[in-house]
């Protein structure tokens, strides 16, 4: 039977409360209405953006600022963080951008590390994270034919507000399902890990955490943010505007750079829900 290792706590699907509201305004107001802007396609190509954006200079700075805030009793400089968060854009009716029923360690993700849920939107209904208790999973995983759980497996539906975190762990079962609420459903997920292991293994999807508030280098996208066009998407093209816009309408104000989609500096697609 598999065993969670490490020092991390075993979170067994845990709610906390923090204030998400300067990742927010990084990425742009407005992410319950991306729907009426981006269809499926721009929806994914927005995710990816988004999440690129928070891997480097400010973004990163305001994740790893977010997460120490959320979680201040853990020990931040003996710990890592992942290198791209995966920010979710789940927009209304979409049947592909959803990920099938789970465990992060089904998929290659070591005992060590902890998973953190963020909503920065509300996810009620079909747009809420389903995800089974540590002993549900346990029994799902040993009830399975396969490595892998059913596509259509039920699982329970945790509701969240926006800034509402979830805590659990890589053997957790989890999956999103398609949205059929009249607003989109934006979330950003990312795993922790001690940096003992990661460096042992020489992981280069996990960073240390930064734990000073210094001004961050600016990250080479922008002057300030990486902040999607939402009116400029498509044609093979992410249009990243200059600086951080207060709005959706501000966002397609004036693009100044232009990255193909396909790019390698690109994140992969996101792995989980």
């Amino acid at each position: 039977m598999l065993t969670l290792t490490g020092p991390l706590p075993a979170w067994d699907i845990e709610r906390r409360r923090t204030d998400p509201s300067e990742l927010i305004s990084f990425l742009g107001e407005g992410l319950s209405r991306l729907h009426e802007v981006a269809n499926a396609e721009r929806a994914l190509q927005l995710s990816q953006q988004f999440s690129f954006s928070l891997a480097t200079g400010e973004g990163k700075a305001i994740v790893h600022r977010l997460v120490r805030t959320t979680l201040p009793h853990l020990p931040w400089t003996e710990l890592a963080i992942q290198t791209v968060p995966h920010v979710r854009v789940l927009i209304p009716d979409d049947d592909i951008a959803p990920v099938p029923p789970h465990a992060d360690h089904d998929i290659g993700h070591s005992l060590f590390e902890r998973n953190l849920w963020f909503a920065l939107t509300a996810a009620r209904g079909t747009a809420a994270l389903r995800i089974a208790s540590f002993a549900r999973s346990m029994q799902l995983a040993a009830e399975r034919a396969g490595p892998f759980f059913a596509p259509h497996l039920p699982l329970p539906v945790v509701e969240a507000e926006r800034g509402d975190v979830l805590l659990f762990t890589p053997l957790h079962a989890h999956a999103a399902q398609t949205n059929r609420e009249a607003f989109t459903r934006v979330s950003m997920d990312l795993r922790i890990a001690p940096l003992a292991h990661v460096r042992s293994r020489s992981l280069r999807t996990f960073v240390p955490v930064v734990v000073s508030d210094a001004s961050p280098a600016m990250n080479g996208l922008g002057r300030e943010s990486a902040v999607a066009s939402l009116a400029k998407l498509g044609g093979g093209v992410v249009v990243i505007t200059e600086r951080r816009p207060q709005s959706l309408e501000a966002a397609s104000a004036s693009p100044t750079v232009i990255a193909d989609r396909d790019s390698r500096s690109s994140p992969p697609p996101p792995e989980a829900a």
